[in-house]
C-alpha cells in the first residue's frame, strides 16, 4: 500500500473531525484547506469564521429583540456584545 493513499485519507478525516468540531460543513473545511494547503492556516481561518458568525449572530439576536426578551444570558457575554456593537456603528 503506497503511502499517499494514507495521507490523503488522514487528511480527509482530520478535516471532518473539525468540520465537526468548528461547526462548519466538511465541504468548506476542505475548500479551505485546499487553497491554503496548512492545517494550521485552516484551522486559523476557521477559528476567526467562527468568532465572527458568533459575533453576527449576537449582533442580529439582538437587533431582533430588547435585552430583557433574551433567555440565555451566556449570549450576552460582555466581550461579544461590544464587539457586536462596534460592528454596528461602522
Amino acid at each position: 500500500m503506497s503511502v499517499r493513499p494514507c495521507v490523503n485519507l488522514w487528511a480527509l478525516v482530520t478535516l471532518q473531525s473539525l468540520a465537526v468540531q468548528q461547526g462548519f460543513q466538511a465541504d468548506v473545511i476542505r475548500t479551505i484547506y485546499k487553497y491554503l494547503g496548512s492545517f494550521e492556516n485552516t484551522i486559523e481561518v476557521i477559528e476567526a469564521m467562527r468568532e465572527a458568525a458568533e459575533v453576527h449572530a449576537v449582533a442580529e439576536i439582538l437587533s431582533r429583540t430588547d435585552e430583557d426578551d433574551v433567555q440565555d444570558d451566556s449570549i450576552m457575554d460582555d466581550s461579544v456584545k461590544e464587539d457586536s456593537v462596534r460592528q454596528e456603528e461602522e
